[in-house]
């Protein structure tokens, strides 16, 4: 990855870790390339797998959406699809979920989730 489009997703993905207007998160989530939507799907993942801690808080809020987290985490799924069922959950999904699993994965392992593996 080029490091213009790196510094591109990091900057797209701390501010969406930051957002609390669903509309705004949804349009960037649509309008953005896959690796956005990688980024958000890796966090999601990380936070599934308990490499996150988690406050209270954060745990009842992604307990509540287990299902699209499962659902972003599938391996197999394109990064299409996985945007498609972002944008389709649209509201108050996207303005709670997102900051919340981006948050807390950016405060825990932070420049971990660029790196290249």
């Amino acid at each position: 990855m080029g490091k213009r489009k790196n510094n591109s997703l990091k900057r797209t993905i701390k501010y969406l870790a930051v957002c609390k207007n669903p509309e705004v998160i949804s349009r960037i989530i649509k309008k953005s390339p896959d690796n956005v939507v990688k980024a958000i799907c890796n966090a999601a993942l990380n936070t599934a797998e308990g490499s996150v801690i988690l406050n209270k808080k954060q745990k009842q809020i992604l307990a509540s959406h287990r299902g699209l987290i499962h659902q972003l985490v599938q391996k197999g799924e394109t990064p299409q699809r996985k945007k498609n069922l972002l944008v389709q959950k649209g509201g108050s999904v996207l303005g709670i979920l997102i900051p919340t699993i981006l948050g807390a994965v950016l405060t825990s392992l932070g420049s971990k989730l660029f790196s290249n593996k």
